[in-house]
């Protein structure tokens, strides 16, 4: 839109901010337009598409594992197990990554009151991103949990050593 449309629609639409948006130098207005939804179901599209992809992969690794449980020891197939269940609870996470943006362009579309603050909270959660991974990750290593909460490896086998400084 050029700035005379964008003063044209803050005019018709909220005659109240006129003066405080003819102040500025650099607004934008943006219209919603048929780029705009072939855009947002192209991203739509392309979200299913690698979920989709996702969810077989993972089920696939698990029947290989399955398969694998024969072949490899007990404690071997605990560890394997463990660390699949790791990276695909840590890119679970990665949605919290992915969702504020669908939520953000889902509020941009359906025009709702209030839309910056809610945009706003969405921010919020996706600075989350980061914190919550680390914490799943912790939870489901069992290393890292078991340093967390102080446990000592059962087979760890503890020599005491002694150093003397020669001359």
């Amino acid at each position: 839109m050029k700035r005379d449309a964008q003063l044209g629609y803050i005019k018709e639409n909220f005659p109240k901010l006129l003066p405080q948006f003819s102040s500025l130098s650099n607004f934008a207005i943006y219209e919603f337009n048929a780029w705009t939804l072939l855009l947002a179901l192209i991203a739509f599209s392309g979200t299913l598409i690698c979920a989709t992809v996702f969810l077989f992969t993972t089920l696939d690794m698990f029947r290989f594992l399955a398969h694998l449980k024969r072949q490899i020891s007990t404690t071997n197939y605990k560890r394997h197990r463990a660390a699949l269940k790791s990276l695909v609870a840590q890119f679970a996470t990665s949605s919290l990554c992915l969702t504020p943006p669908f939520l953000y362009a889902v509020v941009i579309m359906s025009s709702l009151d209030h839309a910056q603050v809610i945009v706003q909270c969405l921010l919020a959660i996706f600075s989350l991103h980061s914190s919550v991974n680390a914490l799943v990750l912790v939870a489901t290593t069992p290393p890292y949990r078991n340093t967390i909460f102080r446990k000592r490896p059962q087979n760890l086998i503890i020599v005491p050593v002694s150093i003397s400084q020669g001359l």
